[in-house]
């Protein structure tokens, strides 16, 4: 064999190896160019000034990238293929149906995204309300720590004081009240904690495997159907299957199926903020899965600062302000948040077949002021949010460099891990 066959270059990108991230993300290039084309520039559906940039696209990735290979070169070819047409798909049906609704809505393009949460909320609102009940009857915690435990659940923020919301945002973990694929994996593993001596049992595997789905869905359903949470649920169907099948979960490749259902669904998803941050917050994770250590601590702060450099330029653009403390108040969060959304989706459930567990709110409403104390006290710091609105520039920029540290860390195989500390650290003091 040639040695070339098997040799890659170390700053290749093999599309081979994922082909369905690839396919995924052309549609969504696609559907974002076509949004942008249609609202910003005002131009018509029309697939040639997409097609022209496709072509030169393609150009560069072949020549940069030396894709066309002796062993690969038909099936390379195929894909590059497939992900021009599914680019120019994803471009076509995003113009017609964003021109369709600005000539609805006008300017308010992204209201049919709010009506139709508030549908889906509407379904689930008599469920909601009974939740919301059984809670504030309760006289274990006060009404602030009752707040949060509802946002964190089931999505319900009306009875949230504002001077509170704002508290999270300077502490940068406002993300943390809106449900989102955090708040479902939590739920997730209780769920697979709950079921797994069942798992093991392969006549009924199949039977917990569409339970937990199920339940995932009626979840997702309850809060709203959003973006977010629509996403996470279909990723976690997709690891299902996958258990079910015995085949290995490809991050990279269920976070873009998900991703691609969505807008297949309704391209015009493609502007909730909520879904443009959980797509890049698991699209970072997954490129940079194997810089992950194995230590759960140490696993925590990468991915807490993974997410945190694949999602600030976009929360600085939309909101215009940077929390400074958010690295470091995160990781914190997160494992004081775990707790609180787990135990409380066990205690709803026990609440609704009427089995008091007192002391199990006691638990929960504990880790929720140690969370709330952990807020007002970094919001409180100076300098806890500064002002900062970038350009749309400043963004790309920021995406491409993230891009290009990616590529050198996979060159060098970096992982960190305690090891690595004590060694570093002892080179420095020798």
């Amino acid at each position: 064999m040639h040695p070339e066959n098997h040799l890659s270059h170390p700053f290749m990108l093999d599309w081979s190896e994922s082909p369905f991230s690839s396919l995924s993300v052309s549609f969504l290039l696609g559907v974002l160019a076509g949004r942008v084309c249609t609202l910003q520039w005002g131009l018509p559906p029309s697939p040639i000034p997409i097609f022209l940039a496709m072509n030169i696209l393609l150009i560069l990735l072949i020549v940069s990238n030396r894709l066309i290979r002796r062993s690969t070169k038909w099936f390379t070819s195929f894909i590059l293929c497939a992900c021009t047409i599914f680019l120019l798909t994803g471009y076509l049906y995003s113009s017609f149906c964003h021109q369709e609704a600005s000539t609805i809505y006008g300017n308010r393009i992204d209201y049919h995204i709010h009506q139709h949460n508030s549908m889906q909320n509407a379904k689930a609102l008599h469920l909601q309300e009974q939740l919301h009940s059984h809670l504030q009857s309760s006289s274990v915690g006060s009404s602030a720590e009752k707040s949060i435990i509802e946002a964190m659940t089931i999505g319900h923020r009306s009875n949230m004081d504002k001077s509170l919301r704002k508290q999270f945002a300077a502490a940068g973990i406002s993300h943390m009240l809106a449900l989102s694929g955090f708040h479902l994996s939590a739920i997730y593993l209780l769920l697979y904690i709950l079921l797994r001596p069942l798992r093991n049992v392969p006549r009924v595997r199949i039977a917990v495997s569409v339970i937990v789905v199920l339940m995932l869905w009626f979840y997702a359903l309850l809060t709203g159907m959003s973006p977010s949470i629509v996403r996470a649920v279909i990723f976690c169907t997709i690891i299902e299957i996958c258990h079910l099948s015995r085949r290995r979960v490809n991050l990279l490749n269920s976070c873009s199926i998900a991703s691609f259902i969505i807008l297949l669904f309704d391209p015009l998803f493609i502007g909730h903020i909520g879904f443009q941050l959980s797509f890049l917050s698991v699209m970072g994770i997954a490129l940079w899965q194997n810089q992950i250590p194995r230590n759960w601590l140490l696993a925590i702060l990468t991915i807490t600062v993974i997410c945190s450099l694949v999602t600030f330029p976009l929360v600085a653009y939309y909101f215009g302000t940077l929390p400074l403390y958010g690295l470091l108040t995160n990781p914190i969060a997160t494992i004081l948040a775990y707790p609180v959304v787990i135990l409380s989706m066990l205690w709803w459930l026990l609440s609704l077949i009427s089995i008091p567990a007192t002391w199990l709110l006691h638990v929960i409403t504990f880790f929720t002021h140690l969370l709330i104390s952990l807020v007002r006290l970094v919001s409180g710091l100076p300098f806890s949010t500064i002002s900062y609105s970038p350009s749309v520039t400043i963004v790309l920029l920021w995406y491409a460099a993230l891009f290009l540290l990616y590529l050198i860390l996979k060159r060098t195989s970096f992982v960190l891990s305690p090891n690595y500390i004590k060694r570093s650290f002892c080179d420095k003091r020798c």
